[in-house]
């Protein structure tokens, strides 16, 4: 006798491991941000050259707390939607929501430091450069919130996989 065990769908296996992997890589980042600190000449000479600059060389350690943070939440929450947990959907989308709009302000700041560097023709060929950065991550984000959200994954975590004989 045979027993059937109903599989979760390729889309939370994907969406599981894109986002364990990274969170590794989002932790990796975050140990070189914490383990390296600018001396203080650079952080006055990129103040010198941008206030953001100086205001991003000043944020080191903040920014490496935040990376660790959303690293070992996506990967624990990466785990938690692999095993089928309803909080771990609801995770994940939150996370892929948040890199969305970072993305978006990491764009922005593209397109300000350009526009303040350059000139003419450069700037729009920064802008158009600034936008297809910004696209290589708002499309898949964008396929990974639209299947999160998807009618499929959603039954998948609301209930546990069957076992039918």
């Amino acid at each position: 006798m045979t027993q059937f065990i109903e599989k979760r769908p390729t889309a939370v296996s994907v969406i599981g491991w894109f986002w364990i992997i990274a969170g590794g890589f989002l932790a990796l980042a975050a140990g070189t941000s914490l383990l390296h600190r600018p001396n203080e000449s650079v952080v006055n000479d990129a103040a010198k050259q941008h206030a953001f600059l100086g205001m991003a060389a000043r944020c080191y350690a903040v920014s490496g707390v935040l990376l660790l943070t959303t690293g070992a939440t996506a990967i624990v929450s990466g785990i938690a939607f692999l095993r089928l947990r309803k909080w771990g959907r609801t995770a994940l989308e939150v996370i892929s929501w948040l890199a969305v709009a970072y993305i978006t302000v990491a764009v922005v700041g593209m397109i300000a430091m350009m526009s303040f560097y350059l000139s003419g023709v450069s700037v729009l060929f920064g802008i158009l450069l600034a936008g297809i950065s910004g696209a290589f991550y708002w499309v898949p984000l964008g396929f990974i919130i639209r299947s999160l959200r998807s009618k499929k994954v959603r039954d998948a975590v609301a209930s546990p996989p069957r076992v039918t004989p």
